[in-house]
């Protein structure tokens, strides 16, 4: 096995279908799958490409989508989509799990270089890799956990829900009737129905965003990355998008990426006007009928909020991993890092008070 450092866009892309069949065999998160990973680098990707891929006689065997920086002197290596909040990992054939190893024999290889993995999922043959082989230096801590839905018919998968989840999931729809609105819910796996649905999405985004400012995905820099996604994803049949109409009205909608036989749950956002039908649950439960009526299951990534733990069945942690080339370099890597992430915070929480000044909201 060897290892090779892309570093041209072009050979990425050249990458693309090897790669998208090996994140298949492997149900790697969203973000480590080619049609994300190009469509981020390609709209919102900063520093120097630095991807490494694993390949043997018969072909690609790993890869570990990364970008590169310099901070004080280092050479820093990130996941792709860092900025993100991104859950990924190292993809790693499931019948070459060495290749692991080969991958972090090259990464520490160069003194002075630090891998920042963020949130790379706790299991898999990239992280034993780098646990089980002695004289390497790193350092982990559990960041959050993601709950998920194993696969299972979806009648008796709903029937086996709480009470309190089945009692929304019932009240909703008859509150509406009550208010004389009807309740519509419709998945869309085709770009020309995102199309037509888009200034719709515009306004429960706009109306999202106002009440509770996250990231918007349709305004901004962001909008391009999105629309690429959605397009480049329905086009490969990867993608789900919910939507749920009160009054025939664009209530809440949330999208669904397939890599192997996983759905990913990302972008949820309902129009708080219309709060109390529970449109975020009717949404989520389109994509839920949508992925267990196909055999698959669903990831409903990061975070452990109270909703997803009443759609869940399991969930799995996630871990920041740190490693360099000597224990001096994690020291100071880590020290760095915690002292930049302080900062970055600091900032962010700046720009949340001005924006809310601003918004005329004490």
């Amino acid at each position: 096995m060897k290892v090779r450092v892309v570093t041209d866009p072009d050979q990425l892309v050249a990458l693309g279908p090897a790669w998208a069949e090996l994140a298949d065999a492997a149900d790697v998160p969203v973000y480590a799958a080619p049609f994300w990973a190009l469509t981020w680098w390609r709209h919102l990707g900063r520093g120097a490409l630095a991807v490494r891929v694993v390949e043997d006689s018969a072909g690609l065997v790993a890869v570990l989508a990364l970008h590169g920086r310099t901070r004080a002197g280092r050479e820093l290596l990130r996941f792709f989509g860092d900025d993100f909040g991104s859950v990924s990992c190292t993809v790693v054939a499931p019948t070459q799990r060495e290749a692991g190893s080969v991958l972090w024999d090259e990464l520490l290889s160069v003194p002075g270089r630090v891998v920042d993995l963020r949130r790379h999922r706790l299991s898999g043959p990239g992280l034993d890799a780098l646990w089980r082989s002695p004289g390497r230096h790193w350092s982990a801590q559990v960041d959050n956990v993601c709950p998920v839905i194993a696969a299972a018919d979806p009648d008796e998968f709903l029937r086996g829900r709480g009470s309190r989840l089945r009692r929304v999931l019932t009240r909703a729809p008859k509150l509406a009737a009550a208010d004389g609105l009807d309740v519509e819910r419709a998945v869309h796996t085709d770009f020309g129905d995102v199309e037509r649905l888009l200034p719709e999405m515009q306004t429960v985004w706009d109306a999202a965003e106002a009440a509770h400012p996250r990231t918007h995905f349709l305004a901004g820099a962001h909008r391009g990355f999105t629309l690429d996604l959605l397009r480049t994803s329905a086009e490969q049949g990867r993608l789900a998008l919910c939507v749920t109409r009160i009054g025939g009205e664009l209530a809440g909608c949330a999208f669904g990426y397939r890599v192997g036989r996983v759905w990913y749950y990302s972008g949820p956002r309902f129009h708080p006007d219309r709060q109390r039908y529970s449109p975020g649950h009717l949404t989520l439960q389109s994509l839920v009928e949508h992925a267990l009526g196909a055999g698959d299951s669903l990831d409903l990534l990061l975070g452990g909020q109270d909703y997803k733990w009443q759609w869940s069945t399991g969930s799995y942690s996630v871990a920041n991993v740190l490693a360099a080339s000597s224990p001096g370099g994690l020291r100071t890597a880590s020290a760095g890092l915690r002292g930049l992430e302080w900062a970055q915070g600091r900032a962010w929480r700046l720009r949340r008070r001005l924006q809310r000044s601003a918004d005329g909201d004490t």
